[in-house]
């Protein structure tokens, strides 16, 4: 493990910088995570210097915490347009000895939308998607370092509950998985849905751990771009709206959110990690990568389908053995290999940091 650091924790604070959503995930993982690897952190909420001032009132805040202290990383988790290109040089500038490195989430489609525009004014980028380190060097920037999502221990645990939802799903409402969800129930299977949009509502971090461990099978769906055909022409009775798009949106919601998503291809989410992290049994769809990190059917399971999903929690639900020995060698696979502090150790390592 690298020794003490000096971190400038550059991320939003509150989700999508709106505190009305609570704590983002970034200040749940990186900022505290930092602290509870005993490093010396500071945090710079760039989401709330930007509602009150644009990129020049981030670029302000940014060097004020700059002129009081030096650093050893400036590490940023980027959203979208929150940083001049300015801005970003002088980081480096203003805190010559300090690395700075970027967080890069979601490069499936964030890379063409911000990284590419983004990594040049960083010593180093971290990506989660193996397949973006071509495209990062194809643009000549060759300090991207590829990393994965995980989970905190000490938050993300086994807490041995009652497990009372046979089928659950934590993560926010969106076309797709409303689908599915209701594809589900037509087939008999009821699924306890927790998140932004749905009726249960957005729970904290110690909630979802505990509705984790609650849980038979915890089901993960995917918020991409989806061509199931039956959900792109799905018909809804039409109402009369302003403008094509919003005729679109009602007469045709699959085909419009498949059109126009920036979110075409799927990627690793920290899900995978958390879940098995706290002894539960997953069950996702597959990503490319994914057998890289877990044995897929030992680990966790996938499924090819919705016929296959249903099929599938019929089946867990009713060999409770197997579904058991699943979730130990999850919680396994995740605890001895896919902790943040695992991660980071490795990351500092790569990039000179001890």
């Amino acid at each position: 493990m690298a020794s003490k650091l000096k971190i400038l924790a550059n991320l939003q604070r509150y989700d999508y910088g709106d505190p009305a959503r609570g704590s983002s995930f970034e200040y749940d993982t990186f900022f505290l995570g930092f602290k509870k690897m005993g490093h010396q952190v500071s945090l710079f909420d760039y989401g709330t210097a930007y509602r009150q001032g644009g990129q020049t009132g981030v670029h302000v805040g940014l060097m004020k915490v700059l002129e009081k202290r030096q650093f050893d990383l400036i590490f940023t988790f980027p959203s979208e347009h929150q940083f001049s290109a300015q801005c970003l040089d002088a980081l480096k500038k203003k805190n010559s000895r300090a690395t700075s490195l970027a967080w890069m989430a979601d490069d499936k489609w964030r890379w063409s939308q911000y990284s590419q525009f983004q990594a040049p004014h960083f010593d180093y980028v971290v990506t989660t998607d193996p397949d973006a380190k071509m495209k990062y060097q194809s643009i000549g920037y060759q300090q991207a370092v590829v990393s994965q999502w995980a989970h905190d221990p000490t938050v993300f645990k086994r807490k041995r509950l009652v497990q009372k939802y046979p089928v659950v799903f934590v993560g926010g409402i969106s076309p797709w998985r409303s689908y599915v969800i209701s594809y589900l129930s037509k087939q008999g299977i009821d699924v306890t849905c927790f998140g932004q949009g749905w009726p249960h509502g957005r729970v904290t971090t110690q909630e979802m751990v505990s509705i984790y461990n609650q849980a038979k099978i915890v089901i993960n769906l995917s918020n991409s771009t989806q061509w199931y055909w039956p959900y792109v022409t799905q018909i809804h009775t039409p109402q009369l709206h302003r403008g094509w798009k919003d005729a679109v949106t009602t007469i045709m919601p699959g085909l419009y959110d498949t059109l126009f998503s920036r979110k075409r291809q799927e990627d690793i989410k920290a899900r995978f990690f958390e879940v098995t992290g706290c002894g539960a049994f997953l069950l996702t769809y597959n990503v490319p990568h994914l057998a890289d990190y877990f044995t897929i059917g030992e680990d966790l399971v996938c499924y090819d389908s919705l016929s296959d999903l249903a099929e599938r929690i019929r089946y867990y639900l009713a060999h409770e053995g197997e579904r058991q020995d699943c979730a130990d060698h999850g919680y396994l696979a995740a605890h001895r290999r896919h902790t943040y502090q695992r991660r980071f150790a490795e990351l500092f390592k790569q990039i000179g940091l001890r």
